[in-house]
């Protein structure tokens, strides 16, 4: 079904509803953008996420997902306090 709406039926779903908060650059993603601009703009990014480039990319996200999981659980054993937001933000 993912396959069906991300590509092969892309053009259906070009316009979403409008972002509760028009603030640059929050309303100039690719989430956010419409009509003729987000097909150029998906056009752009759709190389990047070839199933090829994905498979490439796994190996990487999965160490860097280990090692927080790692960092969370030392933390946890030792019953210490600290920010899961901070420690997070480095997955991303």
């Amino acid at each position: 079904m993912l396959k069906q709406v991300f590509i092969k039926d892309f053009h259906m779903f070009v316009n979403r509803p409008d972002m509760l908060l028009d603030i640059r650059p929050l309303n100039n993603t690719v989430t956010t953008i419409q009509g003729k601009r987000w097909k150029e703009v998906r056009t752009l990014l759709t190389p990047t996420f070839s199933s090829g480039k994905i498979k490439l990319m796994t190996s990487i996200v999965d160490k860097k997902v280990d090692v927080t999981v790692n960092e969370i659980s030392k933390r946890a054993e030792k019953n210490e306090m600290f920010d899961i937001y901070q420690l997070v933000q480095g997955l991303t």
